[in-house]
């Protein structure tokens, strides 16, 4: 056992000599963790990558491991290009340096992409509905708006083009949309004609 400094004044730091990518563990040698590196054999702890990277793997010898984007909670690594991307609609990542997102428990989703933790995916309303967060109920979507859950991204009702409404609420198309809005002053809706 060897001290990393000199001037050591108890046992506790005295460490183990380790090769390069292991560092002592309560007297064993240990991989470094990933985000750690040692490029060295002695009695030194591992050294953290630099800011805003990590190793792919434990045990890495070289500054130059550090080359994976290290992702934020709520993000997930794509592979393909070295990007931290924001986990879908349905996904949260609670965790760093991950690489994907954990799904929602069935039947349930979030409301924003990027979720970081599982308290925020919610229940997945019905299509014609949408979830009043505050009462934490699914409740049909107002008249002139409809919810049809086309994507993932509609987590709440969508108003329909401005020129129409629905004839009652609940509407789960676009199509429902259809009656002409008489919202205009001076203008009723003669419902014989629509």
């Amino acid at each position: 056992r060897l001290t990393e400094v000199l001037g050591a004044v108890n046992q506790s730091q005295c460490l183990l000599s380790c090769s390069e990518g292991r560092e002592d563990q309560n007297g064993v040698c240990t991989e470094c963790a990933v985000g750690f590196f040692k490029n060295r054999t002695g009695a030194v702890e591992c050294f953290p990558c630099h800011d805003g990277y990590r190793t792919q793997t434990t045990g890495a010898v070289d500054p130059a491991d550090c080359s994976v984007r290290a992702c934020e909670a709520g993000t997930f690594l794509n592979a393909t290009d070295n990007t931290c991307l924001p986990c879908p609609y349905g996904e949260y990542q609670p965790d760093v340096w991950q690489d994907a997102c954990l799904p929602c428990p069935q039947g349930n989703t979030t409301l924003v992409t990027g979720a970081s933790s599982m308290s925020q995916c919610v229940f997945d309303c019905a299509a014609g509905t949408e979830l009043n967060v505050n009462l934490d109920v699914c409740e049909p979507c107002a008249r002139g708006y409809y919810r049809d859950k086309s994507s993932d991204d509609q987590t709440a009702c969508v108003m329909c083009d401005i020129a129409f409404i629905t004839p009652s609420t609940g509407a789960t198309s676009a199509a429902q949309c259809s009656v002409v809005n008489c919202t205009t002053p001076g203008y009723y809706l003669n419902v014989p004609d629509n």
